[in-house]
């Protein structure tokens, strides 16, 4: 059985497929994103848009919808290959979708269950819903360091992981936030494990400045 379907049945991974395949492929096509499986990119100004599913297996099949974006300089300042199909895990910010749908008919958890036809129905008008009336028209407007920042500030974790926090500090920078951006930095510098791309992230600007 193929790796991206490890813990989940061959039937239901075919159910998955068909469920995007109705309810999830032709929303984002529509909007400009291209797809690598289950993965979707589209890019608007100087961002890369991601949207992917991830699926897991609760007694029956589950799947969530995980979004990020990704500046250009922040790529390129951890060195990501930017041609290629970016993944949600390198974003900033990320996070998943169900956890913005307040009225969710299935909890307040950030998975969607897919079963029989009947909740594929619902599911599938929720996820439509989610997508075009939640996600998609904020992200038709994040194309550039301050909606970046913006859009952080709704659909983000209060406390960040470092690399978070460094692609923040150069969006920052980008803003004219210098200092605020180099004391960003210099939590991150201060302790053992990031402190190697802090230090990388502070050259890249500094190359930045003399651009």
């Amino acid at each position: 059985m193929n790796s991206l379907f490890s813990g989940v049945s061959a039937q239901g991974a075919h159910m998955l497929n068909e469920f995007i395949t109705l309810f999830i492929s032709p929303i984002l096509k529509k909007y400009g994103f291209k797809k690598q499986g289950l993965k979707w990119n589209r890019t608007v100004g100087d961002v890369i848009q991601v949207i992917d599913i991830q699926k897991q297996k609760y007694g029956q099949l589950h799947f969530t919808i995980n979004v990020g974006v990704l500046h250009t300089h922040c790529g390129n300042a951890f060195e990501i290959d930017m041609t290629k199909f970016i993944n949600e895990v390198v974003c900033f910010p990320r996070f998943r979708l169900k956890n913005y749908v307040l009225d969710s008919q299935f909890g307040n958890g950030e998975w969607w269950p897919i079963g029989e036809e009947v909740q594929w129905q619902m599911v599938g008008g929720e996820v439509s819903m989610s997508l075009e009336r939640i996600l998609l028209p904020v992200l038709d407007e994040v194309n550039s360091a301050a909606t970046v920042l913006k859009f952080a500030e709704v659909f983000s974790r209060p406390n960040l992981p470092p690399p978070q926090v460094l692609q923040k500090s150069i969006l920052l920078y980008l803003m004219g936030e210098v200092d605020e951006s180099q004391k960003l930095i210099e939590v991150i510098a201060s302790g053992n494990s990031w402190e190697k791309r802090a230090g990388f992230v502070r050259i890249y600007i500094r190359k930045l400045s003399n651009e």
